[in-house]
C-alpha cells in the first residue's frame, strides 16, 4: 500500500498518485477497485484505488507529512481496513 496525507505539503498526494499511476503502467496492472472513498466508521477517511492484487493507493483525510502522527486514529483505521 502506498498512502499519503491529503494535507501533506512536503510530498503532495497528487505527486504520490502520479508515482502510483506510473507503477501501474510499468507493472502492467489494471484497476481492480476504482477510485472511491473509504470510511472510518461513518466518517469519510479519504480516497483509495486498487491495482491488481499487489498495489493500492490511499489518502488519509486531514493528515500531513507524517500521517500516523497527525491523524493516528484515521491512519490505524486505514491500516486495519486494507
Amino acid at each position: 500500500m502506498v498512502y499519503s496525507g491529503d494535507q501533506d505539503d512536503v510530498i503532495p498526494f497528487t505527486g504520490t498518485r502520479t508515482l502510483v499511476y506510473k507503477l501501474e503502467k510499468l507493472l502492467g496492472l489494471k484497476t481492480t477497485v476504482p477510485y472511491r472513498p473509504w470510511f472510518e466508521g461513518k466518517q469519510f477517511g479519504g480516497w483509495t484505488q486498487v491495482y491488481g492484487d499487489i498495489l493500492s493507493f490511499a489518502t488519509i483525510r486531514g493528515a500531513s507529512y507524517i500521517a500516523p502522527a497527525s491523524q493516528p486514529k484515521r491512519s490505524m483505521a486505514l491500516f486495519r481496513q486494507f
